[in-house]
């Protein structure tokens, strides 16, 4: 129905279907990898999916990897135009970075926020936690990060990567 359409049914759908035809890959080597990216993405490095694959590679064991938040930013063009949105999203980026080693940190704020622009989630991560919530409306992506959080109760299976970075319309 029209007005039951969101982002969280959106992405729901899709990854849930993504998991469903995973089911018949013929030589599943790995991990499979949900990667999430928004329709306004401008550009990603030449090694994004490659750089994805290793840090859940490199974080199979221990420390164990459920997720993974690449860096975003914007064009160049973009904070020209607008200065204050460089001087917002660096404030941001700095508050994150502050937030995930502060150890005082409670353990709701502690880790990397998983943002829909630039995710990526280990497939049976996805399907324990039950996926995206179909009615949720906004900050699906950041509730899909507290689902996996409350899950481990560990921030650190969510890492942050600034090797996988990707710039986005703003």
């Amino acid at each position: 129905k029209k007005d039951d359409a969101c982002v969280g049914l959106a992405r729901k759908y899709i990854n849930d279907l993504a998991l469903l035809r995973s089911l018949n890959r013929k030589h599943p080597e790995g991990s499979l990898i949900l990667v999430s990216n928004d329709a306004d993405t401008l550009e990603v490095s030449n090694k994004y999916v490659i750089d994805i694959i290793k840090e859940f590679d490199n974080n199979s064991f221990v420390p164990y990897i459920d997720a993974l938040a690449g860096k975003e930013d914007f064009p160049i063009e973009a904070y020209i135009r607008v200065p204050l949105l460089l001087v917002s999203t660096r404030l941001t980026q700095f508050s994150d970075t502050v937030w995930r080693h502060k150890p005082d940190t409670p353990i709701d704020f502690r880790g990397a926020k998983l943002i829909g622009r630039n995710s990526a989630v280990r497939a049976t991560t996805y399907a324990i936690i039950g996926g995206y919530n179909p009615r949720r409306v906004v900050r699906e992506d950041l509730e899909i990060g507290r689902k996996i959080i409350n899950l481990r109760r560990d921030e650190v299976t969510i890492k942050y990567s600034p090797l996988c970075k990707l710039t986005s319309d703003p």
